[in-house]
């Protein structure tokens, strides 16, 4: 296996590093449109104290139906930042979530191979759109997907760290160049060593 190919195995891009490729999507097939629309509802109703009601009145919907990829890592982010404002939304941390919330939320984290929080892989990694599509992934050209309360400190801290992963992807790509120069060589590089003749041994 090429390491480019190993490095997919692991969810990691050999021209974005940890950020997805194909870029994040911004809602899910219509048969989830009551997530995508309790998201967008998301920094209102939790402004106002109404997240939890909202949550409870939820249709429980199968994710089982989701392809792996950005359907996967979209429905992660929204289940995931769900269950967190549940929890912490009232005046009291909830001691459970409802089922209509914890069975998808866990189906899909079990998908994902994470457990069934909002981790930095879903709130950051997979949570930015590009304003322009055709510019680069940058932070005056990104905005949240999803966001807790809405608060531009909130999107700046999503993007800020979005920004730095995208700006770091390169040396992921010089790392995988390296090393793939470095498997390409391999005979020439042992032989070189076995005769001393790159200066190892005294």
């Amino acid at each position: 296996m090429r390491l480019a190919e190993l490095l997919r195995s692991f969810h990691v891009d050999p021209d974005r590093g940890f950020l997805p490729n194909p870029d994040p999507l911004t809602e899910l097939p219509a048969q989830y449109s009551e997530w995508d629309s309790l998201g967008s509802a998301a920094p209102e109703l939790l402004r106002k104290g109404d997240f939890r009601n909202a949550v409870e009145e939820l249709p429980e919907l199968n994710g089982s139906a989701l392809l792996d990829g950005p359907e996967i890592d979209r429905a992660m982010l929204l289940l995931s930042m769900f269950a967190n404002s549940y929890v912490l939304s009232g005046d009291e941390p909830a001691s459970a979530i409802p089922s209509s919330l914890a069975v998808p939320l866990c189906l899909v984290a079990e998908r994902c191979g994470r457990p069934p929080i909002a981790s930095h892989a879903s709130i950051v990694l997979n949570n930015w759109r590009r304003i322009d599509p055709e510019r680069p992934i940058i932070l005056e050209n990104l905005a949240t997907v999803q966001n807790f309360l809405g608060s531009e400190d909130e999107d700046w801290f999503f993007l800020t760290t979005v920004t730095i992963e995208s700006a770091g992807a390169a040396a992921v790509k010089a790392l995988i160049h390296g090393l793939n120069a470095i498997l390409d060589n391999a005979g020439d590089v042992i032989k070189a060593i076995e005769n001393n003749s790159i200066g190892l041994v005294d």
